[in-house]
């Protein structure tokens, strides 16, 4: 038997698998977009739908060439619709994001407008004390009005809220271009060679629009996650947006208290002015706390509670009558809280 007889009779089955057919892949390709526009699903659509074909040369009559040549420029076509699609997901995203953030900053502007809205007759309560009391001296509230005035400033009050954060820019357009018809209708000719060149420019063309696809895809997966950050923050930190506004009002608060502990009753009631302005005085510190309340500041110390060391900070223990033993005994400065979050700690004395 010759050498070639026996190369034949030996030569190795081939038993690669069949490659997919463009039908099957375009279907895979659709499938996996459409479930990642609608779900949160991290799935890139377009891993492994464009495998390596293979490198073996094949035999094609003019036909075939033709259809093949036919149902590229349709992948290539379905492709650029998907990747609109990805492109108006992304706008929608990039329009969420922003209406998020919007709402985030919006909505700590109005609260802060709206507590300020709440304490600005405290304020003009102050103004009138201070200027119509001549005969006395107000430089304390003038100082406590023109600290809760500054404080006013200092975040912005008034009744408009901030302005809206315009829309993040659209993304590009597409510049990849097509060209070659979807419906080009080649006569037969026998120049084989101008048809292959044909389908090298879709394949070329298939292959950038299917990266830009997997870019694309990439970005709508990135801006989903942004978006669940920025719902999840704004729900977790509404509730304190008031935070630093109230360390600051509490500051006056402070005032208020001093400017009625520092008129004991003896001068009070030996000053008949000094009485009324004093009174005047409280009213505009229960107004002040009930106005705390209504946004969720509230103090945490009083003569007679359980001491707590989370809320509370002893300065020292002193002996009290009758008063049980860890009890607050003195409120020397007083602790608040928002939404039970600790503002500030309270300074106490605690009864042995």
């Amino acid at each position: 038997m010759s050498d070639k007889n026996q190369e034949e009779q030996t030569a190795p089955e081939d038993n690669t698998t069949a490659e997919p057919t463009l039908e099957e892949r375009l279907s895979k390709l659709q499938e996996r977009a459409k479930q990642n526009m609608e779900d949160d699903d991290d799935t890139n659509p377009f891993e492994g739908i464009f495998e390596e074909e293979s490198d073996e040369d094949e035999e094609f009559t003019l036909e075939e060439l033709q259809e093949e040549l036919q149902e590229l420029n349709g992948k290539l076509n379905e492709i650029k619709q998907s990747n609109d699609n990805i492109r108006v997901s992304l706008q929608s995203l990039d329009t969420s994001i922003a209406e998020v953030e919007d709402k985030a900053n919006s909505y700590k502007q109005e609260q802060i407008n709206a507590l300020g809205a709440e304490l600005q007759p405290t304020l003009e309560t102050l103004t009138e004390i201070a200027e119509n009391n001549d005969s006395l001296d107000t430089s304390g509230l003038t100082m406590v009005q023109k600290q809760l005035s500054d404080t006013f400033n200092k975040f912005s009050v008034s009744d408009t809220t901030t302005a809206s954060t315009e829309n993040a820019p659209t993304s590009e357009d597409n510049t990849a271009q097509n060209d070659t018809s979807s419906e080009s209708d080649f006569k037969d000719t026998d120049d084989m060679d101008k048809i292959d060149a044909q389908i090298d420019v879709v394949c070329g063309l298939l292959d950038k629009e299917a990266a830009t696809g997997q870019e694309l895809t990439n970005e709508m997966m990135t801006k989903k996650r942004t978006l669940k950050r920025a719902s999840r923050d704004f729900d977790a930190k509404k509730d304190f947006v008031l935070e630093k506004f109230a360390k600051e009002l509490i500051m006056v608060a402070d005032n208020i208290d001093r400017a009625i502990e520092s008129t004991p009753t003896e001068k009070r009631q030996a000053d008949k002015d000094l009485d009324q302005m004093t009174t005047k005085i409280e009213v505009v510190a229960q107004s002040l706390s009930d106005s705390f309340n209504k946004f969720g500041i509230e103090k945490t110390a009083k003569t007679g509670q359980k001491f707590d060391p989370n809320y509370h900070n002893a300065l020292f223990a002193m002996d009290v009558k009758d008063a049980e033993k860890n009890t607050i005994a003195q409120v020397m400065e007083n602790g608040y809280t928002l939404n039970k979050r600790l503002l500030r700690e309270a300074k106490v004395g605690i009864a042995k």
